[in-house]
């Protein structure tokens, strides 16, 4: 309906734990949902609203926000806030970027399990399934960056051994078990090769991101790549 109540603004902090529900003070909220691209949307909020500062520390990290409807949920990040002065009020815009975004500052290395300076071949090679082409390509980078291994290495070959970069990243979610930290915060749905009926591609790759060659090799097809929130207690993907 057009009442704002039907959607429901929720603030989380780094670690996608709810800080705050936006409720009364929202004032506007607008967005865009492509096929295989970055979503964004705008939230106007009052402010007087408690939640300034929180989104105003989007600087300095991370602030996640959900929007809920209708059984559906959306999940965001604060890329910009800023405050204005109109009509005698103060009011804040909020500019979120869906965490499909993730998969933008995800670069696809040559050989994934080499370090960056030891790269044996010019171009990683892609050839099966579409779908499997393209959860292999997320996995490995997301192994390749979850394990933290080569930024010890990468830091060590460059000749600043930094052991902090490693167990930084390990403990990320402050959770020592290697098995969950492995698999957050991407992990990657897989459909099993054998059982693969998608268009078969074939695609070689050089540091392009992973969003690049999701949007390029997906143009053809009817094959829809999403990235969705998973909280503790929600049903496992």
């Amino acid at each position: 309906g057009d009442d704002a109540r039907d959607w429901i603004v929720t603030v989380y902090d780094k670690l996608w734990r709810p800080i705050a529900a936006v409720g009364d003070d929202m004032m506007e909220l607008t967005g865009t949902d492509p096929r295989n691209a970055v979503p964004s949307a705008k939230l106007v909020i009052k402010g007087s609203s408690t939640l300034v500062d929180i989104f105003a520390s989007c600087k300095e990290t991370m602030v996640g926000v959900t929007v809920e409807t209708a059984g559906l949920r959306f999940a965001y990040y604060v890329d910009t806030f800023e405050e204005s002065y109109e009509q005698g009020a103060w009011t804040g815009t909020v500019g979120l970027k869906g965490i499909w975004d993730v998969l933008s500052y995800m670069q696809i290395w040559p050989m994934w399990y080499f370090p960056i300076q030891a790269q044996p071949i010019s171009h990683a090679v892609y050839i099966w399934g579409l779908c499997t082409v393209i959860e292999s390509m997320v996995a490995e980078q997301a192994l390749r960056l979850q394990s933290g291994l080569w930024e010890f290495i990468n830091n060590a070959l460059s000749l600043n051994p930094d052991i902090h970069a490693w167990f930084g990243t390990l403990l990320l979610n402050q959770n020592i078990n290697i098995c969950d930290t492995l698999k957050t915060p991407v992990y990657v749905v897989r459909t099993n090769p054998i059982f693969d009926t998608s268009p078969f591609v074939a695609r070689t790759v050089r540091m392009e991101s992973c969003a690049t060659v999701i949007q390029d090799i997906t143009r053809a097809y009817g094959v829809d790549v999403r990235v969705a929130l998973w909280l503790p207690g929600a049903p496992q993907p």
